[in-house]
């Protein structure tokens, strides 16, 4: 992975582990920049005003990666951690134990798996399929200026998400809090923050019904 200097900062081995497991599902970063700064200015690519990345809070143990056979989460009914930072609109999100199931959602714009599951979880609520009992979040992370879809925000509002939009850190606070795994990370809590799941790759639409009537339900 290359860095510049001026554009992009070292980021803790935790994140290169994470990218490690990004790697394994399929979605490797390879060597590319990291855009760090609010107003991003890339060779090719021009100027956006967008934001890439916000500072966010995190309260509690981050929870352990997932298993990279394929076996038992270690995280099952372990309290995940309380997430506190700015959505892609520069409102506050908080993502935290507020006595709501919920799903987490992490995509990195640059990713074809999320660039497949981000229009079928559109379609889903447009269809009215998330159930009333659950809270359904999407977190932009790994954010690269030189990939595609950058900036992330124009993709994701694009893509017609109606739901809480929150920008990761650029040291990918949030993904790491949640265990970092290949992209799209979802992570399903029960009403008391304890992971119910957490899932790498594209699902099929039945599957994510199916996994969000089960997280209602918890």
């Amino acid at each position: 992975m290359k860095f510049y200097e001026g554009k992009s900062r070292l980021v803790s081995t935790s994140v290169v582990a994470a990218s490690m497991a990004l790697a394994a599902a399929g979605c490797s970063s390879g060597s590319v920049e990291v855009a760090t700064t609010e107003v991003a200015i890339t060779e090719g690519l021009g100027t956006t005003e967008q934001p890439v990345y916000r500072p966010v809070e995190v309260s509690g143990d981050p929870l352990v990666q997932p298993a990279l056979d394929g076996g038992a989460d270690p995280a099952a009914g372990a309290v995940a951690p309380d997430l506190t930072g700015v959505g892609l609109n520069g409102l506050p999100v908080e993502i935290k134990n507020d006595g709501r199931p919920k799903a987490v959602v992490f995509v990195a714009h640059w990713c074809p798996h999320c660039q497949a599951e981000v229009p079928i979880i559109s379609e889903l609520l447009a269809q009215g399929e998330k159930p009333e009992g659950m809270d359904l979040y999407v977190v932009s992370t790994a954010v690269f200026s030189d990939r595609e879809n950058f900036p992330p925000s124009d993709w994701l509002n694009s893509a017609g998400l109606d739901v809480p939009l929150m920008a990761d850190s650029a040291e990918f606070d949030a993904l790491i809090a949640f265990g970092g795994g290949g992209f799209p990370f979802t992570v399903y809590l029960d009403g008391e923050n304890r992971v119910l799941k957490r899932t790498q790759g594209t699902a099929s639409a039945e599957t994510i019904k199916a996994l969000w009537l089960e997280t209602a339900a918890s």
